[in-house]
């Protein structure tokens, strides 16, 4: 479940903006609650923005106004479902999140991968990542006078 709900926040953070695979701005955060269905009894658009500023103030030290043009990370992410799922169904997180993650996100991570898109985005995000981690690990120091003596 971990991985889906990683190919889903990597999906919509880089909608628009391919290059970015690390955060979602308020937009793309309402567009991602809109597609999985979130938006209806006891959570409706408004809820979208309260949560989205809650979880960057949380980043803040809960204290100062939030920015136009702030953005949330993958962690933020979750937290938000928590919050989400909690005001959306009024019981224990736990049961909460699973309820939701159930009825809500993985549904839709089984529509989004039947589109091209998705797939092309989720595997290039991710070569990306692999070819920045060996780029790591091939220019440590001692990988590269190991391999500049011979």
């Amino acid at each position: 479940m971990g991985e889906k709900l990683k190919h889903i926040f990597k999906y919509y953070c880089s909608f628009g903006d391919r290059l970015n695979e690390t955060f979602l701005t308020n937009p793309k955060f309402f567009k991602f609650i809109k597609d999985a269905g979130i938006i209806g009894d006891n959570f409706r658009p408004a809820d979208v923005d309260i949560v989205f500023n809650q979880v960057v103030r949380l980043k803040q030290g809960g204290r100062g106004s939030v920015m136009p043009g702030s953005r949330i990370d993958y962690d933020q992410f979750v937290s938000a479902l928590g919050r989400i799922s909690e005001r959306k169904y009024q019981t224990e997180t736990r049961v909460a999140l699973r309820h939701l993650m159930t009825t809500c996100v993985l549904p839709l991570y089984d529509r989004l991968r039947h589109k091209p898109t998705f797939l092309s985005e989720v595997v290039q995000v991710g070569r990306e990542e692999v070819e920045r981690e060996f780029a790591r690990e091939f220019l440590k120091p001692e990988v590269v006078r190991c391999c500049s003596s011979r």
